[in-house]
């Protein structure tokens, strides 16, 4: 049993994007496959890509919004 599948979204994998179901044990990837296989926790990814293995990694530092400013600056972040 898996703790989470996210399923029926658009997978990119290998360079091609594939209609198939991502399912998760442990905080890992463990899966990815076209089968309904049973999990803890369903999330359905109709119609939203999915994209696994990548990281955003852009950040914010010192970043106002509003009256707030992000508690991060350039020597903490």
């Amino acid at each position: 049993m898996y703790d989470l599948g996210i399923k029926n979204g658009t997978v990119y994998l290998n360079g091609g994007f594939f209609n198939c179901n991502i399912y998760i044990k442990n905080g890992v990837i463990t899966n990815i496959t076209n089968e309904d296989l049973g999990c803890k926790v369903e999330e359905n990814a109709s119609g939203k890509l999915a994209l696994p293995g990548f990281i955003d990694p852009h950040v914010h530092f010192s970043l106002g919004v509003g009256s707030n400013i992000s508690s991060d600056d350039f020597y903490t972040g």
